[in-house]
């Protein structure tokens, strides 16, 4: 899967914002040498509430942040943490793993991307935000060489489901749940799987083998018979932004 989503933020010291929570906003930072330090701000004063060193957080649900915590016993591994935006106080955290990746999902689940081994088995894992419970785990598709890979890039359609790809396989999944609802390719129907560039609203636009632009239906992965103009990179409610074949950029309206 190419990664041609939407536009991602930059690394080393450039500061992403995470969220607007009613009480109070929080700010990440990635420093030079490494480190990592969390700030949460009071959206009305710019007053300092606290801050964190050593964490990265990724994601707001409500009033709790959760991030990447890399103060673990080992020095190869991290764990994932959840604190009281206000306060940045701990909630919750999960066992620690090689690595954690964090998804853009639902806010009502806490979805992240976990390799647990030195043999590099990944799995998709659903965490209840509030109490950091184990809602689903789901295991990637089994490598030539017997490793479970990455899940890859995932999309959130920003409606109800989510959507991963990985070794040519992409997977649909309900975005509150975590149950699969479809995966391509599909023998039966002799369909492959597309390549995703962005998802919004119910609908997955990518292009097929052949670079025809598409659209599917994010719940069941069935094709959408409406006319794609244009591989989008960006959607909105406004249009559907894309790159031509010269390099130039193109905008068509978007009618869902």
């Amino acid at each position: 899967m190419r990664r041609r989503g939407r536009p991602r933020p930059g690394p080393g010291g450039r500061v992403r914002s995470l969220g607007r929570p009613r009480r109070g906003g929080c700010r990440r930072a990635g420093l030079p040498r490494g480190d990592h330090l969390t700030v949460a701000l009071d959206p009305a004063t710019g007053k300092t509430l606290w801050t964190r060193k050593a964490y990265s957080g990724a994601s707001v649900h409500g009033d709790t942040l959760v991030g990447v915590d890399y103060t673990t016993a080992e020095s190869y591994k991290v764990q994932a943490l959840a604190l009281d935006v206000v306060t940045g106080q701990q909630k919750w955290i999960v066992q620690s793993s090689r690595s954690l990746a964090f998804v853009s999902a639902d806010p009502a689940l806490v979805v992240i991307k976990q390799k647990n081994n030195e043999h590099g088995d990944s799995f998709l894992v659903f965490l209840d935000p509030a109490t950091g419970a184990e809602k689903a785990r789901l295991a990637g598709p089994q490598s030539v060489f017997g490793s479970s890979p990455d899940y890859g890039d995932c999309f959130y359609d920003e409606q109800s489901a989510l959507i991963c790809g990985s070794d040519g396989v992409l997977t649909g999944y309900d975005a509150a749940t975590g149950q699969k609802l479809w995966s391509l390719p599909d023998k039966a129907t002799n369909r492959v799987a597309p390549d995703v560039t962005v998802a919004w609203h119910g609908l997955l636009y990518g292009d097929t083998q052949g670079g025809k632009p598409i659209a599917l239906d994010a719940k069941t992965g069935k094709d959408v018979s409406t006319e794609v103009g244009v591989t989008p990179w960006w959607v909105s409610k406004y249009a559907a932004i894309g790159v031509s074949d010269s390099g130039e950029p193109m905008a068509y309206p978007v009618t869902k």
